[in-house]
């Protein structure tokens, strides 16, 4: 197992990018950490030299175990990240792989995951047909009871007709009558 490992660290060591040189990120680290040496040179008034002592004075004590300390644990991070990338990707290759495999000879003999899915897949076949067949009926019901709404209205509205045509005549007949009765006789008179 060991001998797989470290067969792993080779491989991963080789394929790994060109990652900047460790002297240069330590000189960009130290000079972030120790960022006083450039804020006082610029602040300081006088020629170059002054500055320059100035600059020095700022930056009391040098932590070159700290910075160095820093460059590590960056490089460490970097490692680790693109290891661990290395690894997830050479992961999903082999379950691709092993994919491939079983869908063509399968190797199992039995396979009870897949005769629960197929009687799954029955059941919500009759559990849809059930369905189909109810909203079928439900359809029907409903188209039959707007038969009958729009039948109901279509007399409604003959009966409304009616009435208004009955309305009508009995205010004529009521304005006859009148005039009839102003008349002086009782009778009324065919028209």
């Amino acid at each position: 197992m060991s001998i797989k490992a470290l067969k792993a660290v080779v491989h991963f060591n080789e394929n790994q990018r060109i990652a900047p040189r460790f002297i240069l990120t330590y000189l960009l680290i130290w000079f972030i950490w120790h960022n006083q040496l450039f804020t006082s040179f610029f602040t300081t008034s006088g020629d170059l030299l002054t500055r320059a002592d100035a600059a020095l004075a700022s930056v009391a004590d040098n932590h070159y175990l700290i910075v160095l300390a820093i460059t590590c644990f960056f490089y460490m991070a970097r490692l680790g990240y693109y290891f661990l990338k290395n690894k997830t990707h050479a992961l999903l290759e082999e379950d691709d792989i092993a994919e491939l495999k079983v869908g063509s000879d399968q190797r199992f003999a039995k396979n009870e995951d897949i005769e629960r899915l197929l009687s799954m897949v029955t059941d919500l076949k009759t559990q849809l047909a059930a369905t189909k067949e109810r909203e079928q009926k439900a359809n029907a019901d409903k188209n039959l009871v707007i038969k009958k709404f729009l039948a109901l209205r279509t007399e409604l509205d003959e009966v409304k007709a009616e009435n208004a045509l009955l309305t009508k005549s009995n205010k004529v007949l009521k304005a006859r009558l009148a005039e009839n009765c102003d008349m002086g006789s009782g009778v009324l008179e065919p028209s």
